[in-house]
Order: C-alpha cells, then structure tokens, then sequence
C-alpha cells in the first residue's frame, strides 16, 4: 500500500501543473493618433511626439493567465520610448520621444518574457 502511495505522489509531481506558458502579447488601440502608426504583437511604429493609449493581453500556448497576473510594459531605452501606466492594469500609453529603434519589454509577474522591436518616426508634415 505505501509503494502505491508512494508511486501515485511521484506521479503527480511529475505531471504537476506549471501554469501559462508565454506565447506572445496582444495589443489592441484604445486610441490612436491622427497619423498613422503600426501596433502589432510582432513590431510597433509610433511617431515621435505623439500617444497611443493600448491595451494588452498576454497570450499562452498553455492555460490562460490568471486576472491577478501583473503585466508590465517598459522601453529598453526609456530617451526614445515612453512608457506609462494607466489606471486599468492592463491598459498603457505609448509615447515615442524622439526618432529611432529600441525594444518594447514585455514583463509578466516581473520576468522579462519578450521584448517586441520597437520603430519611432518622425512627425510628417
């Protein structure tokens, strides 16, 4: 009866449960700019000087993430893109500062999962 029991634990820590397994970030525009910008899970182009409000959604190949899951947005390069919070957790403002390529990282729970190739253009005229 012990070796049964014993066998039934190890089972079941071996097929224990990990949780969501990261497989990308959905954004969708919450509101955009007059002039055009690209905001894809892939790549994001923003044009300097101007916010785009998104929300975003972590995706996983595995099961769904709990609602109390903290998703973070920061800049690798916090002179080029900002990044700001805003009131529902999942909602952030996207501000491109000035013209050039940095990355969006993509945190979750405090982990870096993935950091999304990020493009500011300059303002048309």
């Amino acid at each position: 009866m012990r070796r049964r029991a014993l066998f039934a634990l190890l089972l079941s820590l071996g097929c224990g449960d990990d949780g969501p397994s990261y497989a990308g970030v959905e954004f969708d525009v919450i509101s955009a700019p007059p002039l055009p910008v690209m905001i894809g899970s892939e790549a994001l182009t923003l044009v300097a000087g101007l916010a785009v409000k998104v929300s975003a959604t972590p995706l996983s190949s595995g099961h769904e993430y709990p609602k109390k899951t903290r998703l973070a947005l920061r800049s690798a390069d916090p002179s080029l893109l900002a990044v700001f919070a805003s009131e529902a957790r999942s909602d952030f403002v996207l501000v491109g500062l000035r013209e050039g390529t940095t990355c969006l990282e993509v945190r979750i729970d405090g982990e870096v999962e993935e950091c999304v190739p990020t493009s500011v253009q300059p303002p048309t005229r």
